[in-house]
């Protein structure tokens, strides 16, 4: 079982941050002293000594503040970013780094040429949004196009799969004239969060096992490529192994090179027991729009500005939920958008009142959101 932050307390050196609450103990402290000595203090906001306390009450909560990030660094649960990095470096693991996407494109001479293009030719969106590079050296003969494969150097993310643009070369080749995109950018994966590094760090004293355990299987499949967003083990009776994945990519379903490779990559006597017959296998996934028609109070204003709100938070649950064996219930929707101006909430999901029940080897992926306004209640 993986344990998140939510399921236990916070470690209990961690303290309050509450600037009012120290400036008014300061107060009580300061007042406390000069009435032994036999003086009053009116404490007027304007007063320099209150200025003074002011401060030594901010500089309180900064060294508190400071205090506990120092504390968070040392916690697998609540490390982020290079402290986490240096928590599993305790263990050997380091974050999956993530992958360039490459496409490619026909790139137009002036006229035919032979001539040899360096690797390394660069390219940007004409929105600025991405650089890419040319992969390979290529040699040009007689030619006045070629079509070649370019590495996206930035962003690393795969949320540009899929992305056909137009590019301008930065070139000082004169006789280059343009380039046209043929294929959509493909293999482009996000570096770990870390929330999902957090996860594989947990598997990873199972991997250690030499009996094959179920989150040993996950923690390997994790860990094999940046775009296997999930993981779910069974086995279906002995010596037989499934292993279903969720890809990052599109709906979550993984191409069948994904598959084989985590496959191969199992296979490995290091990792699989020998007596393991190992089978990876696509998600199933289960598609489904979210409607919803909230009501508010008769005090509420801005009506817009909550509705968009809440259609943020409903992208981030449904992101959330885009796990393997997840149900999508109109109770745990209410939950997330609840709040003091919402008298109810009626939620459809894929146009009915009824939650949305996933199996075990099963990912629900939501392909629309829409958050109308149904009045006011009184």
């Amino acid at each position: 079982m993986i344990i998140t932050k939510e399921m236990i307390p916070p470690p209990p050196s961690i303290e309050e941050i509450d600037f009012e609450k120290e400036f008014s103990q300061l107060k009580d402290m300061f007042r406390s002293e000069l009435q032994q000595a036999g003086y009053t203090w009116d404490a007027m906001e304007s007063d320099p000594i209150s200025l003074l306390l002011r401060a030594i009450a901010y500089r309180i909560i900064l060294l508190k503040a400071e205090k506990n990030k120092l504390i968070r660094d040392f916690s697998i649960l609540y490390a982020e970013g290079a402290a986490l990095d240096n928590i599993a470096a305790q263990w050997g693991e380091q974050r999956l780094s993530g992958s360039k996407g490459y496409f490619y494109a026909k790139v137009i001479l002036s006229s035919p040429i032979t001539i040899k293009i360096p690797a390394g030719l660069i390219c940007k969106s004409t929105d600025d949004k991405m650089q890419a590079h040319l992969a390979e050296d290529l040699q040009i003969v007689d030619r006045d196009w070629f079509i070649a494969k370019f590495i996206v150097d930035s962003p690393i993310d795969s949320s540009i799969n899929g992305t056909i643009t137009d590019w301008v070369l930065q070139t000082s080749f004169s006789f280059v004239i343009g380039m046209e995109q043929t294929e959509a950018i493909t293999g482009a994966g996000a570096p770990e969060t870390d929330d999902e590094f957090r996860q594989r760090i947990m598997l990873l004293p199972d991997a250690l096992s030499v009996a094959g355990p179920e989150s040993a299987y996950k923690y390997f499949a994790l860990s094999a490529n940046e775009h296997v967003k999930d993981v779910a083990v069974f086995s279906p009776e002995p010596t037989k192994v499934h292993i279903y994945i969720l890809s990052d990519e599109g709906d979550g379903t993984p191409a069948p090179e994904l598959c084989s490779e985590i496959e191969q990559y199992l296979m490995n006597e290091q990792i699989r027991p020998l007596t393991d017959i190992v089978s990876v296998l696509p998600i199933s996934v289960v598609q489904y729009s979210l409607h919803i028609v909230i009501f508010f109070y008769p005090s509420t204003k801005n009506i817009d500005e909550k509705l968009t709100e809440i259609y943020a938070k409903l992208e981030v649950f449904t992101y959330q939920y885009h796990r393997i064996g997840f149900d999508i219930t109109k109770t745990k929707i209410y939950g997330i958008i609840d709040s003091p101006y919402i008298q109810k909430a009626d939620i459809f999901i894929n146009g009915k009142e009824e939650d949305l029940i996933i199996s075990e080897n099963q990912a629900a992926y939501c392909t629309e959101i829409s958050c109308e306004f149904g009045g006011y209640n009184v």
